[in-house]
């Protein structure tokens, strides 16, 4: 009776290593994530200093207007809805530009009247991107009575 056990023992540790076996060396399908299914590119304008940049850097001049553009782009197979906003940046920790923050407490070195949900409009953006197409959205940026070094 013991040599039963013994030799179902050694069917059940065989089969559980031939599965093991069966599951890593059979073939599976394997997608790999094609990233996002959107982008942004902006639309350059006068006051664009350097137009090879992929972001506004603008020269203006105190109480200026502007009109600012950007297009997005869906590339799914299915019209996406998106909600646009100003947000400020910060540099995090790794020293890395962040803009994940929308509620950012006050710099020191920044004059409170560079606040940049007062400087455009409109303040928020809710559009509808049709599928495998693009929507160009437009902001007014509006700048302080007072100039400043936009090294800041």
């Amino acid at each position: 009776m013991c040599n039963k056990k013994r030799n179902r023992l050694e069917l059940i540790l065989v089969l559980a290593i031939f599965f093991v076996i069966a599951g890593v060396i059979s073939p599976r399908a394997i997608q790999a994530d094609s990233g996002a299914k959107f982008s942004v590119s902006i639309n350059n304008n006068s006051q664009q200093i350097d137009p090879q940049l992929p972001y506004f850097n603008l020269n203006m001049q105190p109480n200026s207007e502007t009109n600012l553009s950007l297009n997005i782009y869906n590339r799914s197979k299915k019209a996406a809805k998106f909600t646009v906003w100003a947000n400020k940046a910060i540099t995090n920790n790794n020293m890395i530009i962040d803009y994940s923050a929308r509620k950012i407490t006050k710099s020191p070195n920044l004059p409170s009247t560079l606040n940049i949900y007062k400087m455009i409009s409109p303040k928020v953006q809710n559009i509808q991107v049709p599928a495998n197409g693009t929507k160009k959205i437009a902001f007014k940026l509006k700048m302080p009575d007072q100039q400043f070094n936009g090294g800041y």
